[in-house]
């Protein structure tokens, strides 16, 4: 970011519009990049996720329980517990 503020303040005079371009892009795939790491390794891993405890045992709960431990959820999702309140 440094570079492509330094281009663009000084935009004839030292750097031009090929240096800030490719200092976008670089940046661009640089964050994208971090971003897929985090979003597709840490998430998946049992450190980074949720604990969950699902109160009821009924139909409504094993949708939830499905819901829940759905593969393709970020951060992952364990269930813990179900939890059976009785009256």
């Amino acid at each position: 970011m440094v570079v492509s503020a330094t281009s663009y303040a000084w935009f004839n005079a030292l750097l031009g519009r090929g240096v800030l371009l490719l200092t976008f892009v670089f940046y661009s795939a640089l964050w994208l990049s971090l971003r897929l790491l985090i979003y597709f390794y840490l998430f998946r891993t049992d450190t980074f996720g949720y604990r969950v405890a699902v109160i009821g045992v009924g139909d409504r709960a094993r949708s939830v329980l499905a819901t829940v431990e759905n593969a393709h959820l970020r951060p992952r999702h364990r269930v813990a517990a179900l939890i059976d309140v009785c009256p």
